[in-house]
């Protein structure tokens, strides 16, 4: 089945980068939840609110990787556009 939203597939490319790189996405359903990059228990994760638009999840991304070292992998070229326009 076709994914009718480019950025769906965009999200679901970020989330394997982060995972590739050693950094668990974790998809939440709370109300009032902050989203991004955090340190629990020493290991660092990405917390993403289910109800947010791709479009959003996508920003949490990009913020969140922006600045990680990703040389040493391939990452897609829109993704490091992305990352490098953020």
């Amino acid at each position: 089945m076709s994914e009718a939203n480019p950025l769906a597939q965009i999200y679901r490319d970020f989330k394997e980068l982060s995972e590739q790189i050693g950094i668990p996405v974790r998809e939440e359903a709370t109300e009032n939840m902050r989203c991004g990059l955090f340190v629990l228990k020493g290991k660092e994760q990405i917390f993403i609110n289910r109800a947010d638009s791709f479009a959003d999840r996508v920003d949490v991304m990009v913020n969140a990787l922006r600045k990680k070292d990703l040389s040493a992998i391939f990452v897609k070229p829109v993704l490091r556009e992305l990352l490098e326009k953020g």
